[in-house]
Order: structure tokens, then C-alpha cells, then sequence
């Protein structure tokens, strides 16, 4: 094997050739982009495996500096996310016939903190299958989100997505109803976090019970779930005792 430590061409003793393990939070963030662009391309499995390499690799993190802890939870809670996100949309393609819950997975995902154009992605999708089905409530709290998220964040999306949001907007307060009806509340698209409120395996609201949760990803689950594989980190046990994922100096 070659003597030399890899990427930075140091000759070590052969007592001292160890793998390099450490990662550094540069790489990750390099990954991360990766992983937006594959969401962008639509190839959701391939963007699931890569936030969960980056889920992965936050225990190996090695942090030079004091500040860089901070970064951490938000980039879990992204992982967490887009995970999630993901798998609605990978979830919804084999519900093929099964409308009502094709509107479900549709309007979970846009409940999901994604970044604006991945959101806004996904709120035309569910607000265009909202539309098609004659849900026209629910198309309303698709636009009216896509408009706000542009608003806040302005050049997320083209002009002539937020006129065409605004011209389904009127048109489905005109209508005023729904055809049929789904497990969804226009207030849920306010929260942020409520994919902490959504069964990261069932992909479905959790109501009546007290969830259970990973430790490591944050995801939680309905606890008939427990002691099943976390489908976030893809690693971890669901519900186990453990300290978690903890940031030290």
C-alpha cells in the first residue's frame, strides 16, 4: 500500500498509516450541493442515498473551529427534511391510482423545509393535482404559499409561475370546496417544523398518540414502529435508549 496519506501527500511511519476518517464541514457542504442538484434533476433515490452519506458522516465531523457546532443541527434537520420530502414523492409514483392518497403525499411534501425552489417545486405539483381533482381548497393553500415563499425569497421561481399561482388562486376561492377529502390543514404549511409531525415510515400524520423517534435523525414515528430500522439514517433503531447524536469539543 502506498505510503502516503490520502489527498494531502505526507509520508507517514508505517506504525502512524491509519485511515483518515475525520470529515471536515467543507466536504459536507460540497455534498450538500450535490444533493440539491440531484433533487432539482429529479433523481429523488439517488438524493435520498446522498443525505443520508451526509447524515452519516456528521459523527465523523471534525471541527477546528469553536463556531462550526452551530452549523450541525441545521444540517441534520436538513437531511431530515429532504429525506422525508423525497420519499413522498418516491411514495406517491407507486400510488398510481390510488388518488386520495396521491393528494396526501403530494401535500406532505410541500409541508416539509425544503429550500424555496424545491418547495415551491413541490407546492405547483400538489396545487396542479389539487386542481385536476377538483380539491380547489387545497389548490388555494398550494398558490398561496408559492406566492409568500416568493415574496420572502423573490427570484425562486419564474414570474409567470407566481401569475399563473395567483390567477388558480382566485379561481379556486371562486369554487370554494374540495371533492374529496385529505388528512390536511392549510395552517400546517406555516410550520416549519412540522415534519417532526409526520411518520417518516407511514408517511402519514401522527394524531392520538405519543410518537417515538430516532435519536440520531430526529425522525419520528408512530411507536407501533419501535425497534424497526429508522428509514432516515437508513442505520438506527426507532425508539432506542441511547444518548443520541451529541456535538463536543
Amino acid at each position: 500500500s502506498s505510503p502516503f496519506s490520502p489527498d494531502i501527500g505526507i509520508v507517514l511511519p508505517a506504525e502512524e498509516r491509519r485511515p483518515l476518517v475525520a470529515v471536515s464541514l467543507s466536504s459536507l457542504e460540497n455534498q450538500l450541493k450535490t444533493a440539491y442538484n440531484l433533487t432539482t434533476e429529479g433523481k429523488f433515490p439517488e438524493a435520498i442515498a446522498e443525505f443520508q452519506n451526509i447524515l452519516l458522516s456528521v459523527p465523523l465531523l471534525a471541527l477546528p473551529k469553536a463556531g462550526d457546532v452551530k452549523h450541525i443541527g441545521p444540517l441534520v434537520n436538513i437531511c431530515l427534511n429532504y429525506i422525508v420530502a423525497l420519499r413522498c414523492e418516491v411514495a406517491k409514483k407507486k400510488a398510481v391510482g390510488d388518488q386520495i392518497r396521491t393528494l396526501e403525499l403530494s401535500l406532505y411534501m410541500c409541508l416539509c423545509d425544503m429550500q424555496p425552489r424545491h418547495r415551491i417545486l413541490a407546492l405547483r405539483s400538489a396545487m396542479a393535482l389539487c386542481y385536476k381533482a377538483k380539491n380547489f381548497l387545497y389548490a388555494a393553500y398550494c398558490a398561496k404559499k408559492l406566492i409568500q415563499l416568493e415574496d420572502l425569497h423573490p427570484g425562486s421561481t419564474k414570474p409567470d409561475v407566481i401569475a399563473n399561482a395567483k390567477k388558480l388562486y382566485s379561481a379556486c376561492e371562486a369554487e370554494g370546496r374540495n371533492e374529496t377529502r385529505v388528512d390536511f390543514e392549510d395552517a400546517w404549511l406555516y410550520d416549519n417544523n412540522f415534519v417532526v409531525r409526520v411518520c417518516a415510515k407511514s408517511l402519514k400524520i401522527i394524531k392520538g398518540v405519543e410518537p417515538t423517534s430516532c435519536s440520531f435523525s430526529g425522525a419520528r414515528y408512530y411507536p407501533e414502529f419501535e425497534g424497526q430500522l429508522d428509514d432516515v439514517s437508513g442505520v438506527c433503531q426507532i425508539g432506542a435508549q441511547i444518548l443520541g447524536l451529541k456535538i463536543v469539543q
